[in-house]
């Protein structure tokens, strides 16, 4: 039997199709709403698992991985180029680059291949990776929405 946490770690992976769909429809506040979702039942899921000792090993394995399927997504949709041939009328205002894409998937990657391998690994600088990513994010997007310009910057 799942648990209440497991139910909404479930919730949460199936939430990443309809995700997909919103952003590639160009419906950014849905697709907003829906990642927010995400991110609470992501919260809630370890605050019950933790408060009613609904602790498993399926739940252990399943919300991380939830985690890195909702972001890989996000990551590929949002690098993704403007209208491309398999879905022409997808239009993003502000894309993630494709480099900053290729070091988040790569590094989730690592961490998956590394926990696989059964070898005790800790990964310290956690905390620090997602400070580098957001840097990373800002020094590409920035440049991009202030020399080339965008929908938000007027």
């Amino acid at each position: 039997m799942l648990t209440l946490a497991n139910q909404l770690t479930i919730f949460r992976m199936v939430m990443i199709p309809l995700l997909i769909t919103l952003l590639l429809g160009n419906l950014h506040g849905w697709a907003l709403l829906v990642f927010i979702l995400a991110g609470v039942t992501d919260a809630l899921d370890g605050l019950i698992a933790r408060r009613y000792r609904q602790s498993s090993n399926i739940g252990a394995f399943l919300d991380p991985m939830a985690d890195k399927l909702l972001m890989t997504a996000c990551f590929i949709v949002l690098a993704l180029p403007d209208h491309p041939k398999s879905v022409p009328e997808f239009h993003m205002p502000n894309h993630i680059p494709l480099s900053l894409t290729i070091v988040a998937i790569s590094r989730d990657v690592f961490i998956v291949i590394i926990a696989l391998s059964s070898i005790r690994f800790v990964v310290m600088l956690d905390g620090t990776s997602l400070w580098v990513i957001l840097v990373l994010a800002v020094g590409f997007v920035a440049p991009d929405a202030m020399f080339w310009g965008c929908g938000a910057c007027g």
